[in-house]
């Protein structure tokens, strides 16, 4: 299972079978909202807070917008 968390209007999860990058679904409509390409080959992890969803891949940070 991957990992998946809710953040503002969107669900957002990395599939373990898809692991290099970051998608979120929209908590009403059930439609992909957005999609982030990871850069790193690392396992990523997943982490919300305020208004940003936070990924780490291998040494890198990314905030992301929440919708």
């Amino acid at each position: 299972m991957g990992r998946v968390l809710a953040q503002g209007n969107g669900v957002w999860m990395i599939d373990d079978y898809y692991v290099g990058e970051v998608n979120t679904v929209n908590v009403e409509t059930g439609r992909q909202i957005w999609s982030f390409a990871l850069p790193s080959t690392e396992r990523p992890t997943l982490a919300v807070d305020g208004n940003r969803t936070f990924v780490r891949g291998g040494r890198a940070l990314y905030a992301l917008p929440v919708f």
